[in-house]
């Protein structure tokens, strides 16, 4: 049996609803192609809030075929917006309360199809 269009956006949705109960902000660096006087390209930075699932304990099984696993401090979940390498995710909310501003830089993006992108992080230091 063949579902239907209005049914699977709704189904989606729920899910949406159910798994990514926090919300983070994607922050996305992209090229322009003019350069600056040292010939660094000139970037826009475009952030999009997305719904996502957050945790701070980053899965072994997903990023075992990265080295450098030990350095991720944290990975997060979302759906239909890939971040690049050079991106930046900022938590703004956690099991519906506001958190204190924490950004994180994209370490490792992993496309997981119909469950969206995972993305290992790592804590911005200063």
């Amino acid at each position: 049996m063949l579902t239907n269009a209005r049914l699977t956006d709704q189904l989606n949705r729920v899910t949406i609803d159910m798994l990514y109960a926090d919300l983070g902000c994607l922050i996305v660096y992209t090229g322009t192609g003019v350069f600056d006087a040292n010939n660094n390209e000139v970037k826009t930075v475009t952030e999009v809030t997305v719904p996502c699932s957050f945790s701070d304990k980053p899965t072994r099984e997903i990023w075992k075929d990265y080295a450098d696993f030990e350095t991720f401090d944290a990975e997060v979940r979302i759906q239909n917006t890939e971040p690049g390498k050079d991106s930046k995710f900022r938590l703004l909310r956690r099991f519906g309360k506001v958190v204190t501003e924490r950004t994180y830089e994209v370490a490792g993006v992993t496309d997981r199809a119909n469950f969206g992108y995972v993305v290992a992080l790592r804590a911005v230091r200063i």
